[in-house]
């Protein structure tokens, strides 16, 4: 069995990898949302590009409030923060999957944005179990 320092380190780190990988997704969507979209095969449109800069934002937002709950070691705002960033990637796959059923998207774009959401689920697992609800 797993002891309760040991969770709460594992949180800890699970925290900052959510709140580094999504900043380097948000800038990288926010700065340089042409290339990312020709990388995503997203078709060359100012929306497109338009609504990964959105999301880039809301990337970033997520991300620095993740790592202000890590600074403080508050696990409400910890819990609470990674589960709304779980609830975001769970909503970007079924948003995926429905443009692309409508032929908007290729099928990699559904696979990368689905293998993309496990990590921050496993992340957000490994946040919960370091910081139990109260």
């Amino acid at each position: 069995m797993t002891s309760i320092s040991n969770r709460r380190r594992l949180a800890r780190r699970a925290l900052a990898l959510l709140a580094t990988s999504g900043a380097c997704i948000g800038l990288g969507c926010l700065l340089g949302a042409r290339p990312v979209g020709r990388v995503a095969g997203l078709p060359e449109q100012g929306s497109a590009r338009w609504l990964l800069r959105l999301f880039g934002v809301r990337e970033l937002l997520l991300s620095l409030g993740l790592y202000r709950s890590l600074r403080r070691d508050d696990p409400q705002q910890a819990r609470l923060l990674a589960e709304l960033t779980a609830l975001a990637q769970v909503g970007d796959v079924a948003a995926t999957i429905v443009t692309a059923l409508g032929g908007g998207l290729p099928r990699r774009v559904v696979a990368g944005v689905t293998l993309g959401a496990l990590p921050t689920l496993a992340c957000t697992w490994l946040i919960r179990r370091g910081y139990p609800a109260r």
